[in-house]
């Protein structure tokens, strides 16, 4: 069974898209199917800050695709490997703000939103500090700090919507295989 881990990254401090990232991956073998990774065109400028934060440049977004081809796109390619409805995510910020921003879009041109992205999301942040509140342990923790509890190698850049869906997904197969044994 196909499932798709998404992320989304943020200028500050308007919350307006800049990056879309998701990955899919078989729960059954663990093998990452595919990527796909987005950046939006947004009229205003990026702080310098998110920037530095994401590497993601002005001249990346001036040049970005605009968030609602970014969503068409993005629906494609979850139907084309025919997932799980379900997203997974680390926290339930990302797939509402996607939402919220591509109503305003279809709804200033007129079209009807069909969402593809089911009622809710699998939030592997919850999860994770569940597991740990039921242990007596420390619940806080960002996606590089989950993973270094877990024993798990964080890889490549933070913050970059593309490298934080993988990670998050693979923290998810952690976390089930571990659910698995209970």
């Amino acid at each position: 069974m196909n499932f798709i881990s998404l992320d989304i990254e943020f200028n500050q401090p308007t919350c307006t898209i800049i990056q879309i990232g998701a990955v899919i991956f078989n729960k059954n073998t663990g093998e990452i199917v595919d990527r796909f990774s987005k950046v939006i065109h947004t009229s205003e400028r990026i702080t310098p800050y998110i920037e530095e934060l994401t590497g993601i440049s002005q001249e990346q977004v001036d040049n970005g695709v605009d968030l609602k081809k970014a969503y068409i796109e993005l629906c494609a390619f979850k139907k084309k490997h025919k997932t799980h409805k379900q997203t997974v995510t680390w926290g339930t910020g990302d797939v509402k703000a996607l939402k919220e921003q591509v109503t305003k879009v279809y709804a200033n041109s007129g079209e009807e939103l069909v969402w593809e992205f089911g009622l809710r999301d699998y939030d592997v942040k919850t999860i994770f500090q569940a597991m740990r509140l039921s242990k007596g342990e420390r619940t806080k923790a960002g996606l590089g700090t989950a993973m270094e509890i877990l024993g798990l190698k964080f890889e490549g850049r933070a913050h970059d919507a593309l490298v934080d869906a993988e990670n998050t997904a693979t923290v998810f197969l952690h976390l089930l295989k571990k659910l698995s044994t209970i």
